[in-house]
């Protein structure tokens, strides 16, 4: 396990910048979970939106996984202006901040690899509490 702090804004309403967290390296996942990546020399803070072997779809602010409205409580904050689809291979991932308007993740790099995955979060260590 390691702490991590939020930098930047592209999880609020989620996260917010300087807040800490905990995160746990484990490579089972599901879409909805907050986890750390690795891209380019940056270690960035995304919810997980689309695993192997699926078909992602974003349109003006709603997302589509194999056809079907995702629905959550993460999903009403998404805010993506966009028309954008992955056809995930069997080793891509998709990650998306949740303040669409201001986060570099999937939406302008594409997919990423598992390997490019260092964790998941599990809490929020200051201020304490869950995430969600």
């Amino acid at each position: 396990m390691r702490i991590i702090e939020v930098i930047g804004n592209s999880m609020i309403p989620t996260l917010n910048d300087r807040q800490l967290l905990l995160i746990k390296e484990t490579h089972k996942f599901k879409v909805g979970d907050i986890i750390l990546v690795k891209y380019e020399n940056k270690k960035l803070i995304k919810r997980l939106m689309g695993l192997p072997n699926q078909k992602i779809r974003i349109i003006n602010g709603t997302i589509f996984i194999n056809d079907k409205i995702i629905k959550g409580k993460y999903t009403k904050y998404l805010n993506y202006n966009i028309d954008k689809e992955f056809n995930l291979g069997i080793d891509q991932y998709i990650v998306l901040g949740d303040n669409g308007l201001d986060s570099l993740d999937s939406r302008k790099f594409g997919p990423i690899s598992k390997s490019q995955i260092i964790g998941k979060v599990i809490i929020k260590i200051w201020p304490v509490g869950l995430i969600s």
